[in-house]
């Protein structure tokens, strides 16, 4: 009993609770177990779906980067975000991808875009890759937001009357410099404001860019820090996570996931539309359990001044 006693004293003093020390020990990242986290994690989610009417079984983001064709001292990128077995609780209107470029310091950046598949009579419609989509044009509205377009799912039928894929494709031009003679980066961010069960985000670098590494990963607090993109920031946003960035096997094989069966027909598919052979790339997966909302997924890497 008195050793009872002495540890509810130092609990007391440490947290309050046993509850509160769980947490604590959650943050922790370096020391707690993975499967910790990801059930605090699950918590949030159940908990989300029900505040926010809506929750989708895996969130998706692929970006394959490569040398910009006739200028390749600059770097093009094919930019795919998608949802899989989204549902509404209830009938509202939701976003499901946000558009926008921004600098390290912040500034927004004008860029230039192109849809995958330009077939559709409005900018939501032709950003679909439809071949993906189930139904395979659902109503799609854009909104313009401060410094983004928000892409809306059109309000509709809840439970599994309107389970929802959508999947997103753009090719951004010119996007990034190829080389910098100061310390810059080149990366690509997803806002995380759905509750999902699984979070996946694939990053294809072509070999001739020279990226030794997967692109390294930020998880960045929106609950805390809503309006920044000020990349000297990211370190003091950034959440803990035990979960660490993979290196792919080349090619469409490569590209195998277990719970979506057609998306290395998709990687591939996005490859050939972008006119650069998959087996030129050097892929790298971030893949986490129920991600937390409001978050942002970032995934960089450094650019480097000219050889030679």
């Amino acid at each position: 009993m008195a050793a009872l006693d002495r540890f509810e004293s130092a609990l007391s003093a440490c947290s309050g609770d046993r509850k509160t020390l769980a947490m604590l020990m959650v943050n922790r990242v370096q020391a707690g177990p993975r499967t910790d986290g990801e059930r605090a994690r699950r918590q949030l989610f159940e908990g989300a779906c029900g505040v926010w009417g809506v929750q989708a079984a895996i969130r998706f983001v692929t970006v394959l980067v490569f040398p910009s064709p006739g200028n390749p001292d600059m770097l093009d990128a094919g930019h795919v975000s998608g949802f899989v077995g989204f549902r509404r609780l209830s009938p509202r209107p939701w976003p499901l991808y946000h558009e926008s470029v921004h600098n390290a310091s912040g500034s927004e950046v004008a860029f230039v875009k192109e849809p995958l598949d330009p077939t559709g009579t409005t900018e939501g419609q032709s950003q679909l890759l439809k071949d993906y989509c189930s139904p395979a044009a659902p109503e799609i509205n854009v909104v313009r937001s401060g410094d983004y377009k928000r892409f809306e799912l059109a309000s509709g039928p809840v439970g599994n009357e309107g389970l929802t894929t959508v999947v997103f494709g753009t090719r951004l031009r010119r996007l990034y410099p190829r080389y910098s003679e100061t310390p810059d980066t080149a990366g690509f961010m997803a806002l995380l404001q759905t509750p999902v069960e699984r979070g996946v985000f694939d990053m294809f670098v072509h070999r001739d860019v020279d990226v030794p590494a997967p692109p390294r990963v930020h998880l960045l607090d929106r609950l805390a820090f809503p309006h920044s993109n000020v990349e000297s920031d990211f370190d003091r946003q950034s959440l803990g996570i035990s979960e660490t960035p993979e290196a792919l096997p080349r090619g469409a094989s490569g590209c195998f996931h277990p719970l979506i069966p057609w998306y290395a027909s998709l990687v591939q598919d996005v490859a050939s539309r972008v006119d650069v052979p998959l087996e030129e790339f050097v892929g790298s997966r971030f893949e986490m359990a129920y991600p937390p909302i409001s978050t942002t997924l970032s995934r960089r890497f450094d650019l480097w001044p000219r050889h030679g």
